[in-house]
């Protein structure tokens, strides 16, 4: 294409100027063998740009045959030609669909990543028309919002909550906490504040007319906050280039995987402090009154080595009887092996028949859930697992999800390597959504004993 538009330009020059020559009343010898070199240099560029344009032809018609053959196989899209050149783009009767939502959701992405306005707008549009920002710019009164509304406090760009609502969906198949936990809804951009019961209602005998007695039933408040999670995904040019339709789902996946990450790890290891915006976990809560016991394995079995049975026993104990409908064992998806080796008094296996078990099974009756956040680390006074009720630990999440452009720092690519944004060519996108956690701290007392729902079990110390 380039180099026609040379020629071209090269003829017109050589025009005006054998133009110059012809308009003079004489000429020299000179001028008159220039207008003969002029006459062949245009004779040659004639002949030049009808083989460049013969090219140029054939290539916009491949490029609409393969434009036309991959729309045909895809109902989603339609090719239309623009100056000369095919592009494909969604049909308006397809915009309201999933698949044209992922489309233009991955276009908004690769605008956010080249810092295309037009391309970020077009692809708010689409979605806009397709019903996908419905929640976001249409009101109850029926008033509808313009476009700059579509950001977050930090100005990075929103997508559709319906992709958040998915990603959400899939945390379940990779999560403890999202699959499990209490989900009290959407978080806004300040806080939530949910009753919650305290205590447990006395029922009584109760004669004919006679007056009911008080429970002692309480309300408290749960307050969820607006907290911000980010991760950082590699960009690069290949990716940006790549067919959106294809990649905007595995994108959500491996959002999904590392959202779900990031909600088990705050919930094991919340310590309080800033790396986890300010969320006790289990880690942060145990050995606390009333809160999160501790309990310890028979003196003597510190490693995961020595570890018997009614170790694992003694995490129930601590839990209140009336929380235990309902618990599950949460641990480390290696310490699986550790519990298919141990075997009771009379040489059984307490975790059942290995073979009849899937990645993870039960013990003494309760579902075993598996999580790779939960710390798993050999010897003295190491959290094993955990006994808990998971209906005893509340979660809210935002509607959206946002994105935008890591332009400066430093981030670990998939090698492992450190790479300075400020000073390469590489590009990373910043993902950042909303979430807070709480554990109740309901307890019951039985024998003189404070109880909660939650307990962790350690190994002995030395």
């Amino acid at each position: 294409m380039e180099e026609l538009k040379k020629a071209i330009q090269d003829r017109a020059d050589l025009l005006v100027e054998a133009e110059a020559l012809v308009a003079k009343s004489t000429t020299t010898d000179d001028e008159d063998s220039r207008f003969d070199v002029i006459t062949a240099e245009v004779k040659a560029l004639n002949n030049l740009i009808i083989k460049l344009e013969q090219r140029e032809d054939m290539r916009q018609e491949i490029a609409l045959n393969k434009a036309k053959d991959r729309a045909s196989s895809d109902p989603v899209l339609d090719v239309i030609v623009d100056k000369g050149t095919p592009k494909i783009e969604i049909k308006e009767t397809a915009k309201a669909t999933e698949e044209a939502r992922n489309v233009n959701t991955f276009k908004l992405i690769q605008g956010v990543m080249t810092g295309n306005s037009h391309k970020i707008e077009e692809a708010r549009k689409s979605l806009a028309d397709g019903g996908h920002f419905d929640n976001m710019l249409k009101g109850k009164d029926g008033s509808t919002k313009g476009f700059n509304t579509l950001v977050d406090t930090d100005g990075a760009v929103l997508v559709p909550s319906s992709i958040t609502s998915q990603v959400m969906d899939i945390m379940q198949t990779y999560g403890v906490i999202p699959r499990l936990a209490q989900n009290l809804g959407d978080i806004s951009q300040s806080s939530v504040k949910i009753p919650q019961i305290l205590g447990r209602p006395s029922f009584t005998a109760v004669g004919q007319g006679q007056a009911i007695p008080g429970s002692g039933f309480n309300l408290g408040a749960i307050e969820l906050k607006a907290q911000k999670w980010a991760a950082i995904i590699n960009w690069t040019n290949e990716v940006s280039d790549s067919v959106a339709a294809r990649l905007m789902p595995i994108i959500m996946n491996k959002i999904a995987e590392g959202y779900a990450y990031a909600q088990d790890d705050v919930f094991f290891n919340g310590t309080g402090t800033s790396v986890y915006n300010g969320i006790q976990g289990l880690e942060g809560l145990v050995g606390t009154a009333n809160y999160v016991r501790l309990a310890s394995a028979v003196s003597g079995n510190v490693s995961h080595a020595t570890l018997d049975p009614d170790d694992f026993i003694t995490p129930q104990q601590n839990v209140a009887p009336g929380a235990r409908a309902g618990c599950v064992y949460a641990m480390h998806p290696n310490m699986i092996f550790t519990l298919r080796k141990l075997k009771d008094s009379a040489g059984k296996y307490i975790y059942g028949d290995p073979s009849e078990q899937r990645p993870a099974g039960s013990l003494w009756g309760y579902p075993i859930e598996t999580s790779e956040a939960f710390n798993i680390t050999d010897g003295v006074s190491k959290s094993v697992c955990a006994f808990f009720n998971p209906s005893f630990v509340a979660y809210a999440t935002g509607k959206s999800l946002s994105i935008d452009e890591l332009k400066e720092g430093s981030i670990v690519d998939s090698d492992g390597v450190t790479v300075n944004l400020a000073t390469t060519d590489q590009k990373a996108l910043r993902v950042k959504g909303l979430f807070d956690l709480i554990l109740s701290s309901v307890t019951r007392t039985t024998a003189g004993t404070a109880q909660g729902a939650f307990s962790v079990l350690r190994t002995a110390a030395s």
